[in-house]
């Protein structure tokens, strides 16, 4: 069996993991499908949820903002993110909201 030597302290991306981890429990635990996590030494974590009629309750707790627009062959969406626990959490919503909001 292999041993892995454990660190004294916490390096960033562990950090970064622990929080991507908590913020995952948190989405489960209130009914949303985590579709992607990450986590790097450089960028803050981040998961990516799917749709439910249950972002609305995000948009009003933690205060969602529109971080993109999109007008694709899917047709157009907005991508919101709000933070949970120290991660982005975001997801696509279809429709189109005005460039000044």
């Amino acid at each position: 069996m292999l041993l892995l030597a454990q660190p004294n302290h916490e390096s960033p991306l562990r950090r970064r993991l622990v929080d991507s981890l908590h913020a995952v429990d948190w989405l489960l635990a209130h009914g949303f499908e985590p579709r992607m996590q990450t986590a790097s030494l450089t960028d803050r974590p981040s998961v990516m949820i799917k749709h439910h009629p249950r972002c609305r309750a995000l948009h009003r707790k933690f205060g969602a903002e529109v971080v993109e627009r999109r007008d694709d062959e899917h047709g157009q969406s907005i991508r919101y993110e709000v933070t949970i626990r120290g991660c982005a959490v975001a997801w696509y919503e279809p429709g189109v909201v005005p460039c000044n909001s």
